[in-house]
């Protein structure tokens, strides 16, 4: 299964359509607590966020899913590096500009169901 944790409408319905489409899992969450309870619980193969979501710590977020083993990705406006750089040194797997991810999808979603 592949987490999300994504405010932007647009982009959840894109990320699960294409999983969807690859016969696997893919849901949308709505809070940090239930994230990290569903990470754990799933195993999730992956979880995607949004580094800036304005609501969250993003970095406490990234650690909290680091120490349930939880792969993260997470992806950035390509004008605040600085996020990509924290998040990155509290154990994200990658991190990618939004634009970045858009034209990696493809490849993000098969890489997580391969490992």
């Amino acid at each position: 299964m592949i987490l999300t944790f994504i405010p932007d409408l647009l982009l959840q319905s894109k990320i699960c359509g294409l999983v969807s489409r690859t016969g696997r899992q893919c849901r949308n969450v709505s809070s940090v607590k239930e994230l990290t309870q569903t990470a754990s619980d799933n195993r999730a193969t992956l979880v995607i966020l949004d580094l800036e979501n304005a609501a969250q710590d993003m970095v406490n977020v990234v650690k909290e899913l680091v120490s349930v083993d939880a792969k993260v990705i997470g992806f950035y406006s390509h004008v605040h590096p600085e996020i990509a750089k924290s998040c990155l040194e509290a154990g994200c797997f990658n991190v990618l500009t939004r634009s970045q991810l858009d034209r990696q999808l493809p490849a993000v979603v098969e890489e997580a169901h391969a490992s």
